[in-house]
C-alpha cells in the first residue's frame, strides 16, 4: 500500500532534557510534527478502507495485524536555492545524487515511529527496509508498506 505525505521530509531529533525546580524533564522536540504526520497517514488509511476496490480495503485492513512487513521509503527533498539550472537539470535527469543533510537514518527513524500502530503494530515487525533520498521539485515522502509471509 502506498502513502504520500506532502511537504518537506522531516528528520528525527534527539530527545531533549530540561531542568525545572530541581526536576529533570525529558521531551521530544518533534512531538507536534509527529502528531500531524500521524493524522495524515490515518486519514489515508480511512480513505483506503472506504474504497470501492475490495483489494485496497483488504490490503489496508491487513496492515495493523500481526505479521512481517516490508517498508520502502522515498524522501523527495527540496532542491537547494543555490543550485543553478545546470545542477537542477543534472538532478532531474538522475546524474547527481543527494549526499547532504538530513541524514537518511534520521529520516527513516522519524517516519517509522510515526507509522507505529497505524501501518504495523510495532516497527520491530519490519523485516525488510529500503530508503532513498533524492532532490525533487515537489517535496514529499512516499511510504510503501507490504505485509509479507512468514519465512519457515
Amino acid at each position: 500500500m502506498k502513502f504520500i505525505i506532502e511537504g518537506n521530509p522531516i528528520s528525527d531529533a534527539r530527545p531533549r532534557h530540561t531542568t525545572m525546580k530541581g526536576k529533570t524533564w525529558n521531551y521530544d522536540p518533534k512531538s507536534k510534527k509527529k502528531l500531524i504526520t500521524c493524522r495524515q497517514i490515518k486519514s489515508q488509511i480511512l480513505e483506503a478502507l472506504k474504497s470501492e476496490d475490495t483489494e485496497i480495503v483488504k490490503e489496508a485492513s491487513d496492515l495493523t495485524q500481526d505479521g512481517y512487513f516490508e517498508v520502502d521509503l522515498i524522501f523527495h527533498l527540496p532542491m537547494p536555492k543555490s543550485f543553478n539550472t545546470k545542477k537542477i537539470n543534472a538532478v532531474l535527469q538522475g546524474f547527481k545524487q543527494m549526499n547532504s543533510k538530513p541524514d537518511i537514518d534520521n529520516l527513516v527513524k522519524y517516519y517509522l515511529d510515526c507509522c507505529n500502530k497505524l501501518l504495523y503494530p510495532d516497527d520491530r515487525m519490519i523485516t525488510h527496509l529500503t530508503a532513498t533520498k533524492c532532490y525533487s521539485e515537489n517535496p514529499r515522502t512516499v511510504i510503501f508498506v507490504k505485509k509479507t509471509k512468514e519465512f519457515i
